[in-house]
């Protein structure tokens, strides 16, 4: 499908968060679990949501989804 030229790409900020235990010299990872880069360990973060800061958005997606 092609674009019309007079159409503007949107860039979407997105966040990525290494979350660092430096006594133990460790960083806590995500296991990807679709999309680019998955089965891959990666650090944390994703796409910022309207009116959300920088950090709000690296704390939302370094929250622990208990099952």
């Amino acid at each position: 499908m092609k674009m019309s030229a007079n159409v503007e790409k949107v860039k979407i900020p997105y966040t990525c968060v290494f979350v660092r235990d430096m006594e133990n010299k460790k960083v806590l990872l995500g296991l990807k679990k679709r999309g680019r880069g998955q089965n891959k360990w990666n650090g944390l973060g994703g796409k910022l949501e309207s009116n959300e800061s920088v950090a709000e958005c690296a704390k939302r997606y370094t929250k622990i989804n208990a099952k």
